[in-house]
């Protein structure tokens, strides 16, 4: 008889991911579980136990799939991950399958995310050893690695962080064993790919609502990418720690320091990490209260928008473009924070008007901008029921994006004193406890 797919959460446990990213590439081939045993000499229903999570497998079973699936590797970066987390919770078991609720797993993940990110300096950039790719060549195609590291910021922002995690966990793991059979002399273009991993791990953790574990990724980064010799992307990860630093992790005083580094670093050159960094600046001058200083910032930041080169400023699709829409984001913000609800409600209809088809943290943030300022322009009613149809619009995993939260937080705080109904109370609802306002 066939069993029914079990239903699986990717990013519940590596075990899952492994079957999910099995199952999908089975599908895509059209073949059975039984031709894709045949094919891998061994059994359909192995296949279909691995697929369900019902069992391990070892590292030949990954590479003999990818190998009749075609995957580009993509099974055999996921194995390690899987044979981590079996180590983990039942030492000396090899092939044990242990099932976790999805809490502890995301934990898990997140823990061993968080000690690839706190090794030692000497480790990360000079004794970066990993368990992928034993069948590699010794020479690292490191045009190839630098694709892989810009294809994730088509990623960062839209995707859900629950899957690229384990996706960029894999790829740096892979880091890990090409750096170490690495000459010396190609090593800085090794960590200036690892240096990118390491930022969009960071930015997808704070997406994830996690931005404590961000802290030490974003330690990661900028040790990497100064290691790397590159002034520019320096300056880019500084300029987005800063800009991400307002949804948790951060004191305001510390937001500015970070800004002021990447500043320092970019020197005079007009680049998108200059503009995060005075973004970041005038948003966190405005949740000061200090008006006249964050005008004053929001005035650079205009300037270097006007002498962005032209593919940075048009780029609406990656996090290395730094477009119009940004800019309108940040007027909204910024007068949002100091209550001058015109002018913010004028941007936010500019950045709503900007904004790519895919995009939903943006807009969503920008609307929940809306609904603050309607509530400070004594529309309390309107304002919160603007923000509720805003967040029950977007899917249970983006509503809990960390940006997203971060400004739903700030409508929450804008409520007047005593404020209740039913529309507060499901607004409240779909809060996510502990997020930071922004």
């Amino acid at each position: 008889m066939v069993q029914p797919s079990a239903t699986l959460n990717p990013a519940g446990s590596a075990l899952q991911h492994f079957g999910a990213e099995l199952r999908h590439w089975r599908a895509r081939r059209s073949l059975s579980q039984a031709e894709l045993g045949s094919r891998m000499h061994c059994s359909g229903n192995l296949v279909g136990k691995v697929e369900r999570a019902e069992r391990s497998c070892d590292r030949s079973f990954a590479d003999r799939a990818d190998a009749v699936l075609g995957t580009g590797g993509a099974l055999g970066r996921l194995w390690p991950l899987v044979a981590a987390e079996v180590a983990r919770a039942r030492p000396g078991v090899a092939g044990a399958h242990v099932q976790l609720d999805d809490d502890m797993n995301r934990r898990a993940l997140l823990s061993a995310l968080g000690s690839l990110a706190a090794a030692p300096v000497a480790v990360r950039l000079d004794d970066l050893a990993g368990a992928l790719s034993r069948s590699a060549t010794d020479q690292p195609d490191l045009d190839e690695w630098e694709r892989t590291a810009q294809a994730y910021a088509h990623d960062v922002g839209f995707a859900d962080p629950a899957r690229l995690l384990p996706n960029l966990l894999g790829d740096l793991q892979q880091v890990r064993e090409v750096m170490d059979r690495t000459p010396d002399s190609a090593r800085p273009r090794l960590r200036h790919v690892a240096g990118q991993l390491a930022a969009w791990t960071a930015m997808t953790l704070v997406n994830a609502g996690d931005p404590s574990t961000a802290r030490r990724w974003w330690r990661t980064a900028r040790e990497l990418v100064d290691a790397s010799g590159d002034t520019a992307l320096a300056t880019y990860v500084r300029g987005r720690q800063a800009v991400l630093g307002l949804y948790g992790g951060y004191t305001p005083e510390q937001i500015l320091d970070i800004a002021a580094d990447a500043q320092a670093h970019a020197g005079a050159a007009a680049t998108a990490g200059l503009a995060s960094a005075q973004a970041a600046q005038a948003q966190v001058l405005s949740v000061m209260g200090l008006a006249i200083d964050a005008d004053a910032a929001l005035h650079r930041l205009c300037d270097t928008f006007d002498a962005l080169q032209d593919a940075v400023a048009s780029d609406r699709s990656s996090q290395y473009g730094w477009s119009a829409q940004k800019l309108h984001h940040v007027t909204s913000y910024v007068n949002t924070r100091l209550g001058r609800t015109r002018t913010a409600m004028a941007a936010q209809a500019a950045a709503l008007a900007s904004y790519p088809g895919r995009s939903f943290q943006g807009p969503a943030q920008v609307q929940l901008h809306h609904a603050a300022c309607l509530i400070m322009d004594g529309y309390v009613e309107d304002g919160i029921g603007h923000a509720t149809q805003v967040l029950a619009a977007l899917p249970p995993a983006r509503r809990r994006d960390g940006l997203v939260q971060g400004a739903a937080h700030t409508v929450w705080a804008r409520l007047p004193a005593g404020t209740g109904g039913s529309d507060v109370v499901a607004y409240q609802e779909l809060l996510t406890p502990g997020a930071s306002p922004s």
